[in-house]
């Protein structure tokens, strides 16, 4: 979230490991040298999603359209792909620049949701600080927050005490030439179950089909073997670990942080052991229960410089036909924060390996008036809204979303509230 609890991000775009454009020129006589690279981050993310913007900016010059940022940001989320992640992960979900021209060329079934409460909400708990700011003294003339109203897609409620109530009018926008009718509905992600799995890592381990010097695979554990077991019977069972009607699983593994981080270092940070996480999909081809490296699937992958790896699978039921299996990686060297790579041979760490599976469910905290509008033909249609906090909620930062679901297009409306509480003056 925002540091006020307002709901960020708005959108995602890829950023890992996709192809992109590498240098085209041959700067050599027989160079081998690709003209597409992996590549990945925010640094990829990013220019895919301004690029997504002005792609949709060229397309509603040609319509004559007027631009505005707050309109291409409203018309980029309301077409995004849900990846059935919560608010603060995924915003709206994965722009989809496709759909976004559908909007803008009036396809049938298209539109966009903003609301009028969210910026009067954001700019009532920043205008105070703003106003004890002397613009003056640092070059600048008095800052304001615009007064008028700005549209936005994602709805801060505001910061609430329990049993306080928020309100919002959303506007549904349809370009079409028909009439759609969309169901209004809130959501939230559930926990359906949590499992662990403790485990110590093994340095350097070969695989038999690339076993050359230097090269290591992951440690790997069965997706089945991460839960509890009770009785002997449950230790050998390798059913389906992940429940039916899970929408997100998300794969957490944790070191201890002095397992990390060597603190007898002289240099802090001089001297980290770093480890990734993997899930595979693996069918055992030849059926002799071995695991090796092209008997493999990746699903998706997970790596930093920290105590904390976390990977996460949209609808995994659909993702494996064989067997899902967890790879943790210790990387064979020790590393520094400062200088990289120290060639000095790692050890091994203890680890918990955590699966959680998460469901998307009805949020109580959110009421609409109805929950189904009808949009006439190239107009408009309004739902108001109302979040009641509820009175048993602690103090933090509450997320969902409302849904706005049509036949041909599915809009997320992030959602988020701050509960605070009073303290009694002394």
């Amino acid at each position: 979230p925002g540091f006020i609890g307002d709901p960020k991000p708005d959108l995602m775009s890829m950023g890992a490991y996709g192809f992109t454009p590498s240098s085209v020129l041959k700067t050599e006589k027989d160079s081998k040298d690709e003209s597409f690279s992996l590549f990945g981050g925010t640094s990829m993310a990013a220019p895919i999603v301004s690029g997504s913007a002005a792609i949709l900016m060229e397309g509603m010059r040609n319509q004559s359209q007027n631009i505005d940022p707050f309109t291409i940001k409203n018309i980029l989320m309301s077409t995004a792909t849900d990846l059935k992640n919560d608010p603060f992960t995924q915003g709206s979900g994965l722009v989809d620049v496709s759909s976004a021209l559908d909007y803008v060329n009036g396809k049938d079934g298209l539109f966009i949701v903003h609301n009028d409460a969210s910026y009067r909400n954001i700019k009532k708990i920043l205008d105070p600080a703003i106003d004890r700011v002397n613009s003056t003294a640092i070059g600048f003339k008095q800052f304001q927050l615009p007064s008028n109203s700005i549209p936005m897609t994602s709805w801060f409620a505001g910061q609430l005490l329990p049993g306080e109530r928020s309100s919002a009018t959303f506007t549904i926008s349809n370009p079409s030439e028909n009439e759609i009718t969309i169901n209004v509905i809130p959501k939230k992600l559930s926990l359906i179950v949590k499992n662990e799995f403790d485990g110590t890592t093994i340095v350097r381990q070969q695989d038999s089909i690339l076993n050359k010097s230097g090269t290591y695979i992951p440690n790997y554990v069965k997706l089945s073997d991460i839960k509890h077991h009770s009785t002997l019977v449950e230790f050998f069972d390798d059913k389906d670990p992940i429940p039916d009607d899970s929408s997100l699983m998300i794969l957490n593994v944790n070191f201890p942080f002095d397992s990390f981080m060597n603190n007898t270092s002289d240099v802090y940070a001089d001297d980290l052991k770093i480890s990734s996480l993997y899930i595979y999909d693996w069918l055992d081809n030849n059926n002799d229960t071995e695991i090796t490296s092209n008997e493999l699937s990746l699903v998706n992958r997970a790596g930093s410089w920290g105590t904390v790896q976390e990977l996460r699978v949209t609808d995994p039921n659909e993702k494996f036909e064989g067997t899902p299996l967890v790879g943790i990686y210790p990387v064979p060297t020790r590393f520094s924060y400062w200088l990289g790579d120290t060639k000095m041979n790692s050890t091994s760490m203890d680890y918990t390996l955590s699966a959680s599976y998460y469901q998307k469910e009805k949020w109580s905290v959110i009421w609409p008036e109805s929950q189904i509008v009808t949009v006439p033909p190239k107009d408009v249609a309004t739902i108001d809204v109302t979040l009641i906090a509820p009175t048993d909620l602690q103090t933090g930062v509450c997320q969902g979303f409302l849904t706005f679901e049509g036949q041909k297009n599915v809009a997320n409306a992030p959602i988020s509230f701050a509960v605070k509480q009073l303290f009694d003056h002394y």
